[in-house]
């Protein structure tokens, strides 16, 4: 029976259309997480850039002590150990900047796949928007259509007995009439 299905399927839209819905919340959230990400991430990019610089100034200044250190004609022991925990500590700082730069570096390349990823929501959300008001109402409108369409014969049958009804009626009523 048409109507039966018609009822399975406007069910099974609205199921579609609940689901659309509830995808579409869960992209519109994680957007705004994306977008707070990439806040985040700009502002760790930032920072992590204040000390790489922090860092440089200070692996200079380092290599001007150790000169001056390095040229000073007698050393003793005691300086011996200063210079060599400078350039110890000189190449802890130059390791620490490296990996740093290398951080900030991978903070760089994870900003456009966030964006890449907002985009992707963003088809998306529009792609369900589309669906849910252009699309689905379309579908329901066709099937109330194709649902009329299936009544019509029984419908244009029905108005034909009442008027051959109605016909046969007042040929009998026509005919007692013209009787007497």
């Amino acid at each position: 029976n048409f109507t039966d299905q018609f009822a399975s399927t406007r069910e099974q839209i609205q199921q579609i259309m609940d689901e659309v819905g509830r995808i579409n919340d869960e992209m519109k959230r994680s957007n705004q997480e994306l977008e707070q990400m990439f806040d985040d991430t700009v502002a760790v990019y930032k920072q992590t850039g204040i000390h790489i610089v922090a860092g440089k100034s200070r692996i200079y200044s380092l290599g001007q002590e150790i000169e001056a250190l390095a040229a000073q004609p007698q050393q003793d022991d005691l300086t011996s150990q200063k210079l060599l925990d400078l350039r110890q500590t000189q190449a802890g700082l130059e390791n620490m900047v490296g990996n740093l730069i290398v951080s900030q570096h991978n903070l760089l390349q994870t900003l456009p796949a966030i964006r890449m990823l907002q985009a992707t929501n963003q088809t998306v959300m529009e792609k369900y928007h589309v669906t849910r008001t252009v699309i689905f109402p379309s579908w329901t409108r066709w099937f109330v259509l194709a649902k009329t369409q299936e009544n019509q014969p029984k419908a244009i049958e029905l108005s034909n007995q009442i008027d051959d009804t109605t016909n046969l009626l007042l040929e009998k009523s026509a005919d007692m009439l013209h009787q007497n």
